[in-house]
């Protein structure tokens, strides 16, 4: 392995040890998951229970909500659009398909558009084995820029547009 592998593997566990996942253990349990947009005037709360909410956190108005749980999730400066990540995050099963979902970007409450494993990762060997898993990146968030910024198990860094969910 090259040392730049294994420095973008080190900084990818020490990165997602403090979201709950450290090389192959399972993701921590469900929680309630609480995240500010990059200029911090909308906030998502997901939980079981609840679901998730978009509130603007000036007015306190609840702009939409959905159902479901997620447990990696990124919002837009005005709350239109969501980003939400797989699962597991930035792992993938050993018996991954290509088809895997590693994206979904939602414009005010409805699919806009999903982003499959081989979109990020046109060549497998990109991917780094944990064990029991493959680690194929780490989404970092929203940039300044709105932009969604993935970075790569071989540190190629991705830019999203979230509007149309496409690469840049």
């Amino acid at each position: 392995m090259s040392v730049q592998r294994l420095g973008t593997l080190l900084l990818a566990l020490l990165v997602n040890g403090s979201s709950g996942v450290l090389a192959d253990s399972p993701p921590s349990l469900p929680a309630t998951n609480e995240i500010r947009s990059p200029n911090q005037t909308i906030m998502v709360t997901s939980s079981l229970d609840k679901g998730t909410q978009i509130v603007d956190s000036v007015s306190k108005q609840e702009l939409r909500s959905r159902p479901d749980w997620f447990r990696s999730l990124f919002v837009s400066n005005d709350g239109d659009y969501l980003v939400t990540g797989s699962e597991g995050m930035n792992l993938s099963p050993l018996d991954y398909t290509d088809d895997r979902i590693s994206l979904t970007f939602w414009k005010r409450g409805s699919t806009l558009r999903t982003v499959t494993l081989k979109e990020t990762i046109p060549d497998p060997s990109i991917l780094i084995c944990t064990g029991f898993h493959y680690q194929w990146g780490h989404i970092g968030g929203i940039n300044e820029h709105g932009e969604l910024v993935v970075d790569r198990a071989d540190a190629e860094v991705l830019y999203f547009d979230l509007s149309p969910g496409w690469r840049k």
